[in-house]
């Protein structure tokens, strides 16, 4: 019996200034249109860009969507099904390499900058 494939997803926070380049560059990189891949850049919001059926082909994409200086991440289908244990932060502290967020209770997660895309919504107070 076969292995069923997994749907593999990459995403892309949109870029701050939709250039026609860029829409060309990433148009030639997803395999689409023109007119849908300014619909997928647009906005504030990250978006599915495209989908595989192997990480290493979404890799692949995001490496090069990577190379255009765009934020592009990687994951599965099943990924986006499953119940996530939720972390309420309440102070979120910043510096070069990692963000540390700590909830009310005082408990804290580091997570390297690198590896941290937030939405953030609320506000801020000094």
């Amino acid at each position: 019996m076969m292995a069923r494939s997994e749907i593999v997803h990459v995403a892309i926070s949109p870029p701050a200034k939709l250039e026609e380049k860029l829409i060309k560059e990433v148009a030639a990189i997803i395999d689409k249109d023109l007119y849908e891949t300014r619909l997928r850049l647009a906005g504030k919001i990250p978006r599915i860009i495209s989908q595989y059926d192997t990480v290493q082909r979404a890799e692949l994409t995001a490496q090069r969507l990577r190379a255009l200086n765009l934020v592009a991440i990687v994951f599965k289908d099943s990924e986006l099904h499953k119940s996530s244990q939720r972390y309420r932060a309440h102070t979120l502290e910043f510096d070069e390499q990692a963000v540390l967020f700590s909830d009310k209770s005082g408990q804290e997660r580091r997570l390297e900058s690198k590896n941290v895309f937030l939405i953030i919504k609320g506000r801020m107070q000094t």
